[in-house]
């Protein structure tokens, strides 16, 4: 932590044993983190690079002293808190399509945190779970990790922990969120193809040379030249080795592993075939 954090932390009571309390202070803090604050004009995480991004750590707990004291200490640690008093509530507010993590409370009226860290594993959701817990429910908080959570804190909860397993959660989110926007790069590039590009791209991703491509389906060489060219152009590939590694869906910038195979034969997800009149 920088010193920016460290002093923010001074808002912070320190209890016995490390423990943290709620002091005066952060109820002007209040208005900021105890309700959710989503903005609907923020660009999608597909549209920037994940590092530029500021995290999103979800707190889903009915109780409002809690709320505050763990949106405190996430925005001390640099991170943007968003507050929900129900698993209901968070379901319906949270997006999908931005980093972080979420901070879990295990027993709330309604909807419990199991049953809704199972719902979001059914809608497939990337955010890594902490269970936050009573030590009465430690082997819920158990059973939590098999059905998914990445981890989980006691209560009363200390601030070097909080922010151990959150600054581990959202690092693991960005990572995640990184190779979904590198999928998500790779899937539009491949869709501005034209079916007969996608033809000649994937005889090409198969290692065969412009003549071959040409016998097989049947057009001239120069014309696969053609289909080639605009196919490097369009997937910005300066090389073969670039292009083959645009298929396999690895990140653009970075160079290919040292002793790897780069121009492997490459089979690619779908197959098109040529539209009327295209050569």
């Amino acid at each position: 932590m920088g010193g920016n954090t460290a002093g923010k932390m001074k808002n912070l009571e320190v209890g016995l044993g490390g423990r943290v309390g709620v002091r005066t202070t952060m109820k002007r803090r209040k208005k900021q983190v105890d309700g959710p604050t989503e903005r609907a004009a923020e660009n999608s995480v597909e549209d920037q690079g994940p590092k530029a991004l500021v995290s999103r750590v979800h707190i889903v707990d009915d109780d409002p002293v809690i709320r505050r004291l763990l949106g405190g200490i996430v925005e001390a640690g640099g991170w943007r808190a968003e507050v929900h008093d129900s698993a209901e509530g968070f379901l319906a507010a949270f997006r999908a399509d931005w980093p972080g993590c979420v901070l879990l409370d295990m027993r709330m009226p309604g909807m419990n945190g199991l049953d809704c860290l199972r719902e979001m594993k059914k809608r497939e959701t990337l955010l890594p779970v902490i269970m936050v817990t009573a030590h009465a429910d430690v082997e819920l908080a158990v059973q939590a990790m098999k059905d998914g959570a990445l981890d989980f804190l006691e209560k009363p909860v200390a601030v070097p922990r909080v922010l151990e397993v959150v600054r581990g959660a959202v690092e693991r989110s960005l990572a995640e969120f990184g190779v979904r926007r590198i999928r998500a790069k790779r899937e539009r590039r491949l869709a501005s193809l034209t079916p007969r590009e996608r033809q000649v791209l994937d005889r090409i991703a198969r290692g065969e040379i412009n003549k071959s491509v040409a016998k097989r389906l049947g057009i001239s060489e120069k014309t696969v030249e053609v289909h080639r060219a605009r196919v490097m152009s369009k997937l910005d590939a300066k090389s073969l080795a670039e292009l083959i590694r645009i298929v396999r869906g690895e990140e653009f910038s970075d160079p290919a592993p040292a002793g790897s195979d780069s121009t492997a034969a490459v089979v690619l997800p779908l197959r098109a075939k040529a539209a009327p009149g295209e050569g």
